[in-house]
């Protein structure tokens, strides 16, 4: 019998709702055994490592949620280094996966088309750090995305039922209050030395924070998108806003982007919106993974 995992957080903004209908329609399935992962409060890496744990050849595993969510079912589906297939119901704020897989309910993921992706592998310091779908960031959209972790925030977007303006005012609230101490330190990109940016940007999917325009390297073994912002300036800021959402995220093609920090930095990383503080480090490499991921999406 083949087994199906829905990956779920109950904490999360709109899962509530969500999880009653998808649960109602797993106990339907026919030829299934359907499980449940449930996302706790502990690290990204103590779920994935959690989830990696229990995943085997020929699981369906499908992560129902937002962008934090699939981030974690994609990473626990990646350590394991299992046959599996991969599926998401897109629940969050954002939503930037869903625009990939493009399916609502478990049977639109079960009778879905099968693809090959290929994430974002992210490695600090010579280690494996995370994987990402669509996008990685180093800087201050990477420490603003730490604003959706603090509870009265959660409390707030829960009572709007996650809607995506109220959390785009927040982002701004935080931009202003924020931005004229927030710059990255320097660091040696391609052989030249880059120094005043407040971020870097690796971009493998269609949208970014929703708004922000794309491509479709998730297809593609071998490149991504990269970019870097002065973005701790207002109107630059706008003006790359502008070229994001009218014709695509301002930047170039990439195989391999290796960040060489010409002292031991401290500096704020994200992958789809899930970010971490790290201290001491030299090096950030950014890379297509070698291995690519079985992903159901759409068919309409």
């Amino acid at each position: 019998m083949k087994r199906v995992i829905i990956v779920y957080n109950p904490r999360a903004t709109r899962c509530v709702l969500a999880q009653e209908k998808v649960f109602a329609e797993a106990r339907g399935l026919a030829g299934f055994l359907v499980g449940k992962f449930e996302i706790v409060r502990a690290s990204v890496e103590e779920n994935v490592k959690r989830l990696a744990g229990i995943v085997q050849d020929g699981d369906l595993v499908v992560a129902m949620g937002g962008d934090g969510t699939v981030l974690a079912g994609l990473n626990g589906c990646m350590l394991a280094e299992k046959d599996v297939k991969f599926g998401v119901i897109g629940l969050g704020n954002f939503n930037d996966n869903a625009r990939i897989f493009r399916t609502r309910t478990l049977m639109e993921i079960i009778n879905g088309e099968e693809r090959m992706a290929y994430p974002l592998k992210i490695e600090v310091d010579e280690r494996h750090f995370r994987y990402a779908l669509c996008y990685a960031t180093v800087g201050m959209l990477a420490k603003s995305a730490r604003m959706f972790d603090d509870p009265k925030v959660r409390a707030r977007l829960k009572k709007r039922n996650g809607k995506f303006w109220h959390s785009i005012l927040v982002l701004v609230g935080w931009y202003f209050r924020n931005k004229r101490k927030e710059k990255l330190p320097a660091f040696n990109l391609d052989g030249q030395l880059v120094s005043g940016f407040s971020d870097y940007i690796a971009v493998n999917s269609p949208t970014m924070a929703k708004i922000m325009k794309g491509g479709k390297w998730y297809e593609n073994p071998k490149v991504f998108w990269r970019g870097l912002g002065r973005l701790n300036s207002f109107w630059r800021l706008m003006i790359f806003m502008a070229k994001s959402m009218l014709v695509r995220i301002p930047g170039e093609e990439s195989k391999v982007d290796i960040l060489e920090f010409e002292k031991p930095a401290t500096v704020e990383i994200q992958a789809e919106g899930e970010a971490e503080e790290l201290a001491g480090i030299r090096q950030i490499r950014i890379l297509k993974s070698e291995r690519a991921m079985k992903i159901m999406v759409g068919k309409y």
